[in-house]
């Protein structure tokens, strides 16, 4: 569950990162679905800056996995922002440092 940050070094040895904005995972709820909800963790565990929208399911599905996504989010030292009513960002803090994902976030059209 617990995963080791790479060192600067390591970091260098590898290939150039996408920005933030480019490696966003965009998901919709439509069913009560742990599997695709632990799939998505996994993604945020990875790096990818995930969107997902909760407006196709009813309030005890939105707010289970809010609480599971807040919690596995916090547990990796990221952020949660809210988009819209429905829509919510889970991410790490550092997906932040290239100023790409909020620049994206900032341009979204609010309803």
């Amino acid at each position: 569950m617990f995963f080791k940050k790479k060192t600067d070094e390591e970091l260098e040895n590898n290939e150039p990162i996408a920005k933030a904005s480019e490696r966003i995972v965009f998901a919709q709820f439509t069913s009560d679905d742990d599997n695709y909800a632990l799939d998505l963790i996994m993604q945020i565990k990875e790096g990818a800056p995930v969107i997902v929208n909760f407006e196709k399911v009813d309030e005890y599905t939105t707010n289970k996995y809010m609480a599971f996504f807040t919690g596995a989010t916090m547990m990796v030292d990221g952020k949660v922002m809210r988009i819209n009513e429905n829509t919510i960002l889970f991410t790490l803090k550092e997906n932040f440092m290239d100023g790409t994902l909020r620049d994206f976030i900032e341009n979204i059209p609010r309803q």
